[in-house]
Parts: structure tokens; C-alpha cells; sequence
């Protein structure tokens, strides 16, 4: 089955929640969350979180989906001069097919500024973001969170 990149819908909260989780618990320190206070938000959150993102007004979420699975996301946020991008996921059996190019070519298409920019916390997300076009902008945030190592902002024009 082909997978398909599209912006979330209203019908995908619960899947985005467990996506979510996956993640947290794939990758705790890519994210500002933690996985014990995701799992403690009620469906009132998700919901509100999946509706933000399908509007797609100040914020737009972009999911990839195989069949019924949610896969891959990614959430686009204006930021007045650029579009900051983040959440990015993509299950572990999917990294290297291309969804991580896929999911910011989504986001590029619906942002209404020339520039994505993000944050990495690892060697590895930085080299993944380098092979699609993300360079370090010279940005470096002096705090490094504890067990990442690196903090730096990347940027690409689209």
C-alpha cells in the first residue's frame, strides 16, 4: 500500500494521541513533553490539539499515513516571519523512505513564509535534516537539555 501524506482530520485524534505516545516513548528527550504527562491529558486535549491542527489557520499538522496507521507527523506553527516546525515523528520501521522530506514538503506547501526553521537535540536529526535541505543557521542555544547532545536551530527555504 502506498503511503500518503495529508493534514490531520478530526476523525484521527485517537491515533495522533497513540502516535504521540509512540514517540514520547521512542524519543524522550526530542520533545518538550514528557511521556507521564501526555498520558495524563484527558481526550479534551487531543481533541482540541488535532482540531488546531486541521484548521490549519496559525498551525497546520501533516500526518503519514500506511492503510489505517498514522506513521509519521509533523506540526507547522506561523511564527509572523517563518514557520517553526515541530512533533516531528516517523516510526522507526519508516525512517528512511523519504516521509520525513514528504511530511516538510506538506508543511512548506501550506506555510505561508519562505523559511521552515526547527531545533535539533541529536547528530542523528541533524544529519536527517541535512538530507533534505535543513542547514544550521548559526543559531546555538548555550543549553544543552540534559542527555541531548547538541542544541541548534536548522533552517530551509522553501
Amino acid at each position: 500500500m502506498e503511503i500518503m501524506i495529508r493534514q490531520i482530520t478530526a476523525a484521527d485524534t485517537a491515533k495522533a494521541r497513540a502516535l504521540r505516545i509512540e514517540a514520547l516513548a521512542d524519543a524522550p528527550l526530542a520533545f518538550g513533553t514528557r511521556l507521564d504527562e501526555a498520558c495524563a491529558r484527558p481526550n479534551e486535549f487531543w481533541a482540541e490539539q488535532t482540531a488546531n491542527g486541521a484548521a490549519g489557520t496559525s498551525q497546520a499538522q501533516f500526518v503519514a499515513v500506511d492503510g489505517e496507521a498514522l506513521v509519521g507527523s509533523v506540526i507547522g506553527l506561523d511564527q509572523g516571519d517563518h514557520t517553526f516546525v515541530i512533533g516531528v515523528y516517523v516510526r522507526p520501521g519508516y525512517r528512511g523512505k523519504g516521509l520525513l522530506g514528504g511530511l516538510m514538503a506538506a508543511v512548506g506547501d501550506w506555510s505561508p513564509h519562505a523559511e521552515l526553521r526547527l531545533e535539533v537535540t541529536s547528530p542523528a536529526a541533524l544529519r536527517a535534516y541535512q538530507k533534505i535541505g535543513f542547514a544550521e543557521n548559526g543559531k546555538l542555544d548555550y543549553f544543552v537539555p540534559k542527555g541531548t547532545t547538541i542544541r541548534r536551530e536548522m533552517t530551509k527555504v522553501v
